[in-house]
């Protein structure tokens, strides 16, 4: 087969099935609506063609320049991409599919609505991308350039970021589900109102950051540094923050419910109007923390410090406090409520697990 016989399935709107034209020059060619299969294409240059609704299914484009004039709503389904080239395209709908994308070069694209599933970007060049509207799912990132990129509206599930570069990465509005960030230094990036439900942030650096209005249900944060983060309203219930630090952080209206908080570091903090019920917190510092209308109930504070806390009405009903110190401290708090405790054991919702017990 030859490129015309190519360019005529193009023109008939009739699928290229089992072709070899590897090292092909397409420059400026129309191929608006092609359907290419099981090709081989390594090495071809499309430089200014026209791939507007092309589908590549089961193909080689390694080494390929896809630099094309129009990319919207093209799709490369289980295709080869590995070295392929893409740099500075402008396209909308671009859709990757179980792809192997390794070094793939995106580096200043400008991509609205961008889908890449479970492909294998490791290596690949982002560098200075524009994003909006992108998924990233199950996707293997090991070593991708993200410096300089910029993604709003987008949702990464389960990325391993912890070799990425991500220098002047900026973030607006998305999700980093799942994500691997351990050890990392992200004090630079702004988190705002970001979803990072499950991600692993063990040992990471995010001493400054704006976590403020942002999504942290189960995350794991042990031995973090969040001193002076800005966490107003941000959701850290289930999470593991273990050892962590969080020295002088202002983390008003913030929700722990149900963290563990062992051993962490909250001295100085602003944890006014904090929800922490249910909270693991043996041995956690407060000292000169913020405590005003905090809720610490059914919390277990066995071995806390409070040196100097500031309360006010502060709720410690049912909470543990074996061994808990608050020397200097000043404010009231509400003790355990007795009426409210009974209340609480008979209640509806859990009389059956106890009646099964």
């Amino acid at each position: 087969m030859s490129i015309d016989d190519l360019l005529a399935h193009a023109r008939h709107r009739v699928p290229f099935l089992g072709g070899s034209l590897p090292e092909t020059d397409f420059s400026g060619c129309d191929l608006s609506n092609l359907v290419v299969v099981e090709t081989d294409l390594r090495g071809s240059r499309f430089g200014g063609a026209r791939l507007s609704r092309a589908r590549f299914i089961d193909c080689d484009l390694r080494g390929a320049d896809l630099r094309a004039e129009t990319l919207d709503d093209a799709s490369f389904l289980n295709a080869r991409l590995d070295d392929a080239d893409l740099g500075g395209v402008r396209a909308a709908d671009l859709t990757f599919a179980k792809c192997s994308c390794i070094r793939i070069r995106l580096a200043g694209a400008v991509i609205e609505r961008l889908q890449l599933l479970a492909c294998d970007l490791r290596g690949a060049d982002l560098a200075g991308v524009v994003l909006s509207t992108a998924a990233v799912l199950d996707c293997e990132l090991a070593d991708i350039d993200l410096g300089g990129s910029s993604l709003t509206a987008f949702m990464v599930t389960r990325a391993d970021l912890r070799s990425a570069t991500l220098t002047g990465l900026r973030l607006e509005t998305g999700a980093l589900v799942g994500a691997d960030l351990s050890g990392r230094d992200l004090r630079d990036l702004a988190l705002a109102r970001l979803n990072l439900t499950g991600a692993k942030l063990v040992g990471t650096n995010l001493a400054g950051a704006d976590l403020s209005g942002g999504l942290l249900i189960g995350a794991d944060l042990r031995g973090a540094n969040l001193g002076n983060v800005r966490a107003g309203m941000t959701m850290f219930a289930g999470a593991d923050l273990s050892a962590a630090h969080l020295a002088g952080a202002d983390l008003g209206m913030a929700n722990f419910q149900d963290a563990k908080l062992e051993g962490a570091n909250l001295s100085d903090a602003n944890l006014e109007m904090v929800v922490a019920t249910g909270a693991a917190a043996a041995g956690a510092r407060f000292d000169g923390s913020r405590l005003a209308y905090a809720r610490l109930d059914a919390c277990d504070l066995d071995g806390a410090r409070f040196d100097g806390a500031h309360f006010r009405q502060t709720d410690f009903h049912r909470a543990a406090t074996d061994g808990m110190v608050a020397f200097g401290a000043s404010g009231g708090v509400l003790q355990t409520d007795q009426a409210r405790a009974i209340a609480e054991l008979y209640d509806p919702r859990r009389v059956p697990d106890a009646v099964e017990g």
